[in-house]
């Protein structure tokens, strides 16, 4: 609506009680968002009044702000260990973010396996992006307070975590079988 206190104006004239919604876009399109099985999807939209552009520039400021600092974490410790270390750190953390367990290297990056600072940055990168922005922007705006959140978000961390903790436990009991723990200490 182009007018919206002009529409409000017309509609009373004609016998109608409305009132303007403040919700972003698709938020409230149609009666998709007064229909029960998609209130929280519509309350999640409609919560922030955000112009799709905005939307859009919030999405690719995380997105590019994680990458930055991830390459920057990454560019600090290829320093000269690989030729090209900006562009190693950029790929690689690109590559990270996106979950795509692509690597410009033979043997991808286990020749860090014991760098903390590759593998932080690394792990960091891959729940950052597994997360994603909408999960991520809600556990912020909540302060990690799990009743405030949205069950989308609830249920993206949980599987995350749970997808996480249970790969970790799988790998360790598949090694542990297998010997190839023996005599390695944690660190490794």
């Amino acid at each position: 609506v182009a007018r919206p206190a002009a529409s409000l104006t017309l509609l009373g004239h004609a016998g109608y009680d409305a009132e303007l919604v403040d919700a972003a876009c698709c938020g409230m399109a149609g009666s998709f968002g007064f229909e029960k099985e998609h209130y929280e999807l519509s309350r999640l939209a409609g919560e922030r009044s955000l112009a799709p552009r905005d939307l859009v520039r919030l999405v690719l400021t995380f997105t590019v702000g994680c990458e930055a600092l991830g390459a920057l974490g990454l560019w600090l410790a290829f320093r000269g260990e690989l030729e090209r270390p900006a562009w190693q750190a950029v790929f690689h953390a690109v590559a990270a973010f996106a979950n795509a367990g692509f690597s410009l290297l033979p043997d991808n990056l286990s020749r860090f396996r014991g760098d903390l600072a590759v593998n932080a940055a690394v792990m960091l990168l891959v729940v950052l992006g597994g997360l994603g922005f909408l999960a991520v922007e809600e556990l912020v705006r909540a302060r990690l307070r799990w009743r405030r959140l949205t069950l989308h978000t609830r249920i993206v961390v949980s599987a995350s975590a749970l997808l996480v903790a249970g790969g970790a436990l799988g790998f360790w009991l598949i090694e542990r079988r297998l010997g190839r723990l023996h005599g390695v200490n944690g660190a490794d």
